[in-house]
C-alpha cells in the first residue's frame, strides 16, 4: 500500500480486496505501507491509485523497505510483524493469506490453533522466489541454501494446513493436489477491462517497425538486461523495431544506463515509460504492441500473459515449469531466460506473421478459459465454504 500525503492507495488489483469485502464482510488488510521517504520502494510503487473502499481497513505491518535493516534487524522485524498478526487474529472470523511470507505462515499457524477458518492464496513457488528476490549479501549469502529449504517446507506446510486454497495455475494445483479441503485454481486478477486488440493481420507496419513490449516491475528477477541484449539480434532483421519498457522499480536507473550503448545510432529504439497505472493507457499499450516479452528467472504465472492473450498480442515467455504447465503447445514462444540468443530467437519467431496469427488464435482460447471465472467469486466461495465447515466441526 502506498501512502500519498496521508491518503492510502492500493495496487490496481486492490479491487480484489474490495470485492472480497463486499462479498463476505469487512476486511482488515495487514500490509506494509510505502511512504515517500522509502525511495526504492516508492519508485517501484508510485502511481498506484486504487483507494480502498469503505469495507477495507488498512493496518500497517512494520517493515524496512530500504533493505538496510541487516540480519538481526530482519529477525526483529519478523517478530514485530507477528505481534500485529496476533492482535488482528483476536478479532477475525476468517483469514485470507497471501503467500509467500513468514507473516502469512504465522497467520495460518495461529488461525489453526484458534480454530479460525483460513484460506491461503499461492501464486508462485516460495523457495524459487527466494533465489532472486531476497537481498543476498554478506553473511546472508551463506544462509541462502538454508533459507530456500525453510521456504520450501513452510510453503508445503502452510498450504496443507490451510482449510482451503487458491492456487495460481495448473502446475501449483498438481504440486499441492494432496492437500485436504477444497482447492481452486485462481483466475487472473486483471486491473483493466481486457478487450480484443488488433490482430497481427491488422498490423501493417509490424514487419518494418514492430513494437516489443515489456510490462512489469523493474527488478533483477525480471532479467530485463537480457531482453536489452536480445534486441541487438532482433535489429538485424527488424531495423526499425522498438522496445517499450513499462514499469518501475529499483533497477530503473541501471537499465537506462545499460540501454544507452545498445541504442547508439538508434534514437528512440528503447523507451522507458515508468509505471503505467491508468487502465486505459495500459490497454492502449497492448493495442500498439506486436509482441509481449518476458524473461524472468522466476515467476508464478504472470497475469500480464493473460492480458496479452486477451488483447491479441503474441507472447514470448521464459520456459519455467509454472508457465509451461499452464499453456497448450504453441500458445507462446518459450525461451531460456539465461540465453540471450534464445530470447532473440523467440522474439523473431513471434514476429513472423504466420507464427503470430497461430499464437494469437491459441492465446484467445487460453484467455477465454482464464477469464471465465471471477477471482473474487472464487475466493468468496472458498471463505464461505471453509467457514461453514469449521463452524460445523466446532459445534460437533
Amino acid at each position: 500500500v502506498e501512502d500519498t500525503d496521508g491518503l492510502r492507495t492500493q495496487p490496481a488489483d486492490g479491487c480484489f480486496i474490495d470485492g472480497l469485502a463486499r462479498a463476505v464482510g469487512p476486511v482488515t488488510l495487514l500490509t506494509p505501507v510505502v511512504r515517500r521517504g522509502d525511495s526504492i520502494a516508492w519508485r517501484s510503487l508510485e502511481g498506484y491509485r486504487h483507494i480502498p473502499g469503505p469495507g477495507v481497513r488498512v493496518v500497517e505491518v512494520p517493515d524496512d523497505l530500504s533493505g538496510g535493516d541487516g540480519l538481526v534487524g530482519s529477525v526483529r522485524r519478523i517478530f514485530g510483524q507477528g505481534r500485529v498478526v496476533v492482535d488482528a487474529l483476536a478479532e477475525a472470523d476468517a483469514v485470507f493469506v497471501f503467500l509467500p511470507s513468514f507473516r502469512g505462515a504465522l497467520a495460518v499457524f495461529l488461525a489453526r490453533r484458534r480454530a479460525v477458518p483460513v484460506v491461503a492464496y499461492l501464486g508462485s513457488r516460495w523457495h524459487r522466489l527466494a533465489r532472486s528476490t531476497w537481498r543476498w549479501h554478506g553473511i546472508r549469502t551463506c544462509l541462502r541454501p538454508a533459507y530456500e529449504a525453510v521456504a520450501w517446507l513452510l510453503e508445503h506446510w502452510t498450504i496443507r494446513a490451510a482449510d482451503g486454497r487458491m492456487l495460481r495455475g495448473a502446475h501449483l494445483m498438481r504440486v499441492h493436489r494432496r492437500a485436504a479441503g477444497p482447492s481452486k485454481e485462481a483466475p487472473p486478477i486483471v486491473a483493466f477491462d481486457v478487450e480484443p486488440g488488433r490482430r497481427p493481420s491488422d498490423r501493417g507496419a509490424a514487419a518494418d517497425s514492430p513494437v516489443i513490449l515489456y510490462l512489469g516491475a523493474l527488478r533483477k528477477v525480471k532479467n530485463i538486461p537480457s531482453i536489452l541484449g536480445a534486441m541487438s539480434e532482433v535489429w538485424r532483421n527488424h531495423e526499425g523495431a522498438r522496445l517499450v519498457v513499462a514499469g518501475a522499480g529499483p533497477e530503473e536507473a541501471r537499465l537506462r544506463a545499460l540501454s544507452e550503448p545498445v541504442t547508439v545510432g538508434r534514437p528512440g529504439a528503447v523507451e522507458f515509460l515508468g509505471y503505467v497505472s491508468d487502465a486505459g493507457r495500459k490497454a492502449e499499450l497492448f493495442r500498439r504492441a506486436d509482441v509481449l516479452v518476458l524473461a524472468s528467472f522466476s515467476e508464478g504465472f504472470p497475469r500480464v500473459i493473460h492480458e496479452a492473450f486477451a488483447s491479441g498480442v503474441p507472447v514470448v515467455a521464459p520456459d519455467l515449469p509454472e508457465i509451461r504447465a499452464e499453456l497448450p503447445s504453441g500458445a507462446a514462444s518459450l525461451v531460456d531466460p539465461r540465453d540471450v540468443a534464445s530470447i532473440a530467437a523467440g522474439i523473431s519467431h513471434a514476429l513472423d506473421p504466420e507464427n503470430a496469427v497461430r499464437m494469437v488464435r491459441i492465446g484467445d482460447a487460453v484467455a477465454d478459459a482464464a477469464f471465465g471465472q471471477d477471482p473474487v467469486e472464487v475466493a468468496a466461495d472458498l471463505v464461505r465454504s471453509v467457514s461453514m465447515r469449521t463452524r460445523t466441526e466446532v459445534s460437533e
